[in-house]
């Protein structure tokens, strides 16, 4: 195990919900990143934008209207 590197990783999870909880069924890895000493490391930054608060899946469409992840509210 290397420890002059920090792999980051974002994945996409879907989970289906099965009785009391949630399993999850697959996951995709979007992006795979190796970074080295110079980079920082730990969490990254991280900005929390209610617009995004308490959205779940359903069978209907709602119109979120335009998003920027750049912008919290």
């Amino acid at each position: 195990m290397r420890t002059d590197i920090q792999i980051r990783s974002l994945k996409l999870a879907s989970f289906k919900e099965v009785g009391p909880g949630w399993h999850p069924l697959c996951t995709l890895e979007l992006l795979r990143q190796e970074v080295g000493s110079a980079a920082a490391r730990g969490l990254l930054r991280h900005v929390h934008n209610r617009r995004l608060q308490g959205i779940r899946v359903l069978d209907t469409v709602r119109d979120l209207g335009i998003l920027d992840p750049s912008v919290s509210p």
